[in-house]
């Protein structure tokens, strides 16, 4: 019989701890899928902080960096200016990477980021969500960061990749944006 579909040993057997919706597994897949498809698996170390991301560690068989709550973006850049050599990723939850502090950590030299986010998400509104999407979009344009940020009227928490909502295709469209920012 014809393997279909295998998952990709990036990935550990460990159980997703991550509330039903959300779509960080499928996050999850796709990221291992891409360091495997690229063969750095050697060379990536992933930055987990506190938050929807503290157990990302368990997820992945990478180097991983448990970072302080909205502190990943800083403790990355440490990380890669003294590895310069090593691919280096976060992976945040939205209170971590959009509240906690992020006008602080963005500069120039911050890298370029699509950034989306639903105007009807209930929990970005519960967890100061004036501070979060909006905060960090005039950062990035203040910094003169290349970004794309794009904000959706139907766009709950736990959408993942956008299925049946105005968000609908993000992934591709983030991809092409960090495919115009590469070349």
């Amino acid at each position: 019989m014809q393997t279909v579909f295998k998952k990709t040993p990036i990935l550990t057997d460990a159980v997703l701890h991550y509330c039903p919706g959300c779509g960080h597994g499928i996050v999850h897949r796709l990221v291992a899928e891409v360091v495997d498809e690229l063969g750095i698996q050697d060379r990536t170390i992933a930055i987990v902080p506190v938050g929807c991301a503290v157990f990302g560690y368990k997820y992945f068989n990478l180097d991983s960096i448990e970072a302080a709550h909205g502190r990943a973006p800083a403790a990355a850049t440490g990380v890669k200016r003294t590895n310069p050599n090593n691919v280096v990723f976060t992976y945040q939850g939205d209170g971590d990477l959009a509240s906690i502090g992020i006008s602080k950590l963005v500069t120039p030299d911050y890298p370029p980021t699509f950034l989306w986010y639903g105007r009807n998400d209930l929990m970005l509104k519960a967890f100061v969500y004036p501070l979060q999407g909006p905060t960090l979009a005039k950062a990035l344009e203040a910094s003169g960061v290349p970004n794309r940020v794009e904000v959706y009227d139907n766009a709950k928490h736990g959408i993942g990749i956008g299925a049946g909502t105005d968000a609908e295709g993000w992934v591709e469209r983030a991809a092409e944006f960090w495919q115009s920012v590469s070349e």
